[in-house]
């Protein structure tokens, strides 16, 4: 009785280590696939954060030239601005004189003896804030064409 005892429990034992070896076999085959999907959804997204930085570094890049060509043509504004501030000091306190390209019609009469007209020609007050106002006007809209076509160049048509 003792033998057939001990091989009840002998065989039912080897059935449970059967069964746990083959529970651990489907465990170790479910954590391996795990394994791997999280390995997968990891590479993914090392490869995401790696074009990220790459773009964000490209538009660092590029943020950085714009200031510089921004900077420049700013620069040639400003520049602009003085000399013409300069210039409308010198005009006004009499020390330089607008050059005209003009031609007086003589009013006949204010006209002397020998037909010409005393006073020079001279732009009116109004006149000659329009020219300064133009004049800088013309050189900021030439900057800043400038400055775009160099943007253009630079960023657009890499």
């Amino acid at each position: 009785m003792l033998n057939a005892l001990t091989n009840f429990f002998t065989g039912k034992a080897e059935i449970v280590i059967v069964v746990l070896l083959a529970l651990s076999l489907c465990y170790g085959g479910v954590k391996s696939r795990e394994v791997d999907l999280y390995q997968k959804q990891l590479e993914k997204t090392a490869q995401i954060v790696s074009v990220q930085k790459n773009s964000i570094e490209t538009l660092r890049r590029q943020i950085s030239v714009n200031a510089d060509i921004d900077a420049t043509y700013q620069r040639t504004i400003q520049d602009a601005d003085t000399q013409i501030a300069s210039l409308r000091r010198a005009v006004t306190d009499g020390s330089r004189r607008l050059q005209l390209h003009a031609t007086c019609h003589a009013d006949q009469s204010t006209a002397t003896a020998s037909g010409t007209h005393a006073a020079a020609p001279q732009l009116t007050p109004d006149a000659q804030r329009a020219y300064f106002r133009l004049r800088r006007e013309l050189i900021q809209v030439r900057s800043q064409v400038l400055g775009l076509q160099n943007y253009v160049t630079s960023q657009c048509l890499k």
